[in-house]
């Protein structure tokens, strides 16, 4: 799976990077969202996540703080 994906959700581009965890090893990192506008985003990552998944909840993120236009 990679670790940086681009989309677009109502036009605008969207970018997902993968963040690896420091401090403890059993960590299973973060997802960081990134859109012009908004304040960045982190959501946890889980082991079983695939391209799919994390776009499809990146989307549902950025769907709950994007303005209705």
């Amino acid at each position: 799976m990679p670790i940086s994906m681009c989309g677009f959700l109502r036009g605008k581009p969207y970018v997902v990077r993968f963040i690896e965890p420091r401090a403890r090893r059993d960590a299973s990192g973060e997802w960081l969202l990134e859109m012009s506008g908004i304040p960045p985003i982190l959501f946890p990552a889980a082991r079983g996540d695939t391209e799919t998944t994390v776009r499809h909840m990146a989307e549902r993120l950025l769907l709950s703080v994007l303005p209705e236009s």
